[in-house]
């Protein structure tokens, strides 16, 4: 079975979603930004936000022109790499594994302005417009491999994620776990589909 995803028929599908109202969610405001410790230096660089409902997220977008000019590592490693596509497919996976209940983050859209931009300087490496947007989770640790991993109140929520990894072809694990409750959530899908450069083939 084939899929498409040109403009046409996902606006088709928009189309007859409003008409049996089904309405996509409003974009969320961005109210405050903070720079997250540790994160400047990545490709996608996120910013920590709080949003017009009241919830913590972690934002990221295209990156504007401007801020892909430069000589050093980080920079040159950015304009290799397609930040769009990494996006695409973290929202895919996630809306794809809540399909199968994995424990995934759920994404949601945040507006970002030109004021957003103005006000909060962190902001600036991203294209205005809307971001990709997911819960903040405090108290969680990242692991990078399920061997780390204490499965035995977990061992469902993991089983469902290794079947949504070998599915959608993982190329990087990312799973924070509750420091707690032990609980697992999978976090950062933009290496999917092989890696974060994939194509329609």
């Amino acid at each position: 079975m084939r899929f498409r995803a040109d403009a046409e028929s996902v606006s088709r599908q928009i189309d007859e979603r409003i008409a049996f109202g089904v309405r996509p969610p409003e974009p969320l405001r961005i109210v405050e930004a903070f720079e997250i410790p540790g994160a400047v230096g990545t490709s996608l660089r996120p910013v920590r936000v709080r949003a017009s409902d009241g919830a913590f997220y972690a934002v990221k977008g295209a990156w504007r022109s401007s801020a892909l000019y430069g000589d050093d590592p980080t920079t040159i490693a950015r304009r290799r790499h397609n930040p769009r596509r990494s996006l695409i497919a973290d929202r895919v996976v996630s809306l794809l594994g809540a399909q199968i209940v994995a424990p995934v983050v759920r994404p949601s859209l945040a507006q970002l302005t030109e004021r957003e931009r103005s006000v909060f300087p962190c902001l600036n490496h991203f294209d205005e417009g809307q971001l990709h947007a997911t819960p903040w989770l405090d108290g969680v640790v990242e692991h990078r491999q399920f061997s780390k991993i204490n499965l035995t109140r977990q061992h469902r929520q993991m089983a469902r994620l290794a079947l949504l990894y070998s599915w959608l072809k993982c190329g990087d694990r990312q799973v924070l776990v509750h420091a707690t409750t032990g609980a697992v959530t999978s976090v950062d899908h933009g290496q999917f589909f092989g890696n974060a450069n994939w194509t329609a083939q």
